[in-house]
């Protein structure tokens, strides 16, 4: 999830890491969005390069 912290340092800014990662801790803590998140994931990477 690299490019996620990237991401979340870029746009949010340092202050706001903590709560973006508890916000996609949270999110990741539902089952049936895992799956849909990996493919997010796979798509960003193959965006960003």
């Amino acid at each position: 999830m690299t490019w996620l912290r990237k991401i979340s340092r870029h746009c949010l800014g340092h202050r706001q890491i903590s709560m973006f990662d508890q916000n996609i801790e949270k999110f990741l803590g539902c089952d049936q969005n895992i799956a849909k998140f990996l493919d997010f994931n796979q798509n960003i990477e193959k965006i960003l390069g």
